[in-house]
């Protein structure tokens, strides 16, 4: 069975989201190296990497780059699993860390719904729609590396390297 609307079959739709699932379980075992070596901030902003190579490999419109941006991305959830619990908790103060935490996790879950509903209405009502969508997954990242004077701040690149 053919879907029309990304012009792959349905079992490579199902390949795609299951190397996800597997990217994340990789991501989620070997989260824990960087984290212990180079801390939580470096951890985090390395991670930023899978993000933004997973979406515009899986937004690419070639299978095999799906595929590995898919691998990438889930690599990449897997990392932030592991990595941004821990971040929360030492950052935030005692009496407030179980909201932190909390709060946390509903954002992300919120964030699931937010990308259901753009992704169906780009999916549905844009040419290419879904590659778009693909390529989404790399705005978080990009954001995050912009926060932090990677993107849009190069005053020198010794500055850069001093900021971490």
């Amino acid at each position: 069975m053919s879907c029309s609307l990304i012009n792959v079959f349905t079992a490579e739709v199902q390949i795609a989201s299951t190397l996800i699932m597997v990217g994340a379980w990789i991501g989620c075992m070997l989260g824990s190296y960087p984290l212990d070596r180079y801390g939580r901030k470096k951890t985090v902003l390395f991670n930023t990497f899978f993000y933004v190579t997973g979406a515009v490999l899986a937004g690419s419109g070639l299978l095999s780059l799906l595929y590995v941006g898919k691998l990438l991305t889930g690599v990449g959830v897997g990392v932030s699993t592991a990595v941004i619990p821990i971040l929360n908790s030492e950052i935030a103060h005692v009496t407030n860390r179980g909201k932190i935490v909390n709060f946390s996790a509903v954002f992300v879950d919120s964030g699931f719904v937010l990308a259901v509903l753009v992704s169906y209405a780009f999916i549905y009502n844009v040419p290419h729609g879904w590659q778009y969508v693909q390529m989404f997954g790399a705005l978080p990242a990009l954001i995050i590396l912009s926060k932090h004077g990677i993107i849009i701040r190069f005053h020198s690149a010794e500055h850069s390297i001093y900021r971490f």
